[in-house]
């Protein structure tokens, strides 16, 4: 194995000479930094600010359909379910497998499926 002078004599161990070896070159080499410029921050805020406009729109449109759609009863919503037959069924497992990806709660979606279809599914 080689060795590496330093002050104070010489190096024979492989992970501190490795960790010399790194920090010279980290010395010798200037870190690039970005700059960030008036037209970058501008452009940022305005990512923001439509970000924030976009989820305002989406909850005052969530408000509206909870408003001013009507709930169907539960016996409407079983022979809805009873007229689709098995497409229904088939409809319903794939919309659950996407719901799943999402963060809305899975039990509101399983008690639905109980009252839809009940213990026979």
């Amino acid at each position: 194995m080689g060795t590496i002078s330093v002050e104070g004599g010489k190096v024979d161990d492989p992970t501190l000479m490795f960790g010399l070896l790194v920090g010279q070159y980290a010395r010798s080499h200037k870190p690039c930094r970005r700059i960030r410029t008036i037209r970058h921050m501008q452009s940022s805020n305005f990512v923001v600010i439509w970000r924030a406009a976009i989820f305002v729109a989406f909850v005052v449109a969530a408000v509206i359909v909870g408003v001013t759609v009507p709930v169907p009863s539960v016996e409407g919503i079983r022979v809805a379910a009873a007229d689709a037959g098995w497409w229904g069924i088939a409809v319903f497992v794939l919309g659950y497998g996407l719901v799943t990806l999402t963060p809305i709660p899975k039990n509101v979606v399983s008690i639905a499926a109980g009252l839809t279809w009940g213990l026979g599914v």
